[in-house]
């Protein structure tokens, strides 16, 4: 597996405890983070009965870069 595909492996969705690893905060945290965040662009829901929330990696580096100074998380 070249270098392009293994980084596609990687890209995949994450789940709720994976986006919270990312940021270093609780799962229950990511909830509240969703709110800033686009449903279909950021996030979606699995279907289904429970509808597992998936978060974008790479949308969610690209917000986390370009938040400003002054927000905290």
């Amino acid at each position: 597996m070249d270098a392009v595909q293994k980084d596609k492996v990687w890209e995949r969705p994450w789940n709720g405890n994976e986006a919270a690893h990312f940021f270093g905060v609780h799962p229950d945290t990511i909830k509240e983070y969703r709110k800033y965040w686009y449903e279909g662009v950021h996030y979606f829901r699995l279907p289904g009965y429970k509808g597992e929330y998936r978060y974008n990696p790479e949308l969610l580096k690209d917000w986390l870069d370009a938040l400003p100074t002054h927000f905290f998380l």
